[in-house]
């Protein structure tokens, strides 16, 4: 079942490997940052994290069956770090912690340190609530690292009054 899998995961590009949008479900938590993954919007993720380094994930891709989302430390499948989980037939659920050994072999963690928060689906979508720490010590997983810009940005609201005119006209620059 996981050569399948990783099969058609091998197939996809950046280590998005899950089809995604927004459906009509309850409403998840609240998570402040969000993007779609690729060009066709179909690969929905928003993300956040909280003071104890855990990071909320909310995968919704426009597929059924399963989805997986992974970190890569050099944008290859090798190295990486991958949690999938899907919905069989039947109704039950699987989600799993693993990493890519080489281009061929998907190996499950003995270090389970995702944990599944919710795996729904519909006819459209399957959306995956799942969190992490963003360091975990397992030797397969990557620490989870964000970019803070040096300076601090500032924003300025101000406004212009426009005149009254009688006649359409356009404003540019």
């Amino acid at each position: 079942m996981v050569v399948i899998l990783f099969s058609r995961i091998k197939d996809m590009l950046l280590l998005l490997f899950i089809p995604c949008l927004c459906s009509g479900q309850s409403a998840p938590p609240l998570l402040r940052f969000s993007s779609f993954l690729d060009p066709s919007n179909m690969v929905y993720l928003r993300w956040d994290h909280n003071e104890q380094e855990l990071m909320t994930f909310e995968l919704q891709v426009l597929t059924t069956g399963w989805v997986a989302f992974g970190f890569s430390p050099h944008g290859k499948l090798p190295g990486s770090d991958i949690v999938m989980g899907g919905i069989f037939p039947n109704g039950s659920i699987y989600f799993s912690d693993c990493h890519v050994v080489d281009e061929a072999t998907l190996e499950e963690d003995e270090s389970q340190d995702y944990q599944l928060l919710s795996l729904t689906e519909d006819e459209t979508f399957t959306t995956m609530l799942f969190k992490r720490h963003l360091r975990t010590c397992d030797p397969n997983d990557l620490d989870i690292t964000f970019a803070v810009p040096a300076e601090e940005t500032k924003y300025a609201c101000t406004f212009i009054p426009l005149p009254m005119v009688k006649q359409k006209h356009h404003i540019y620059k």
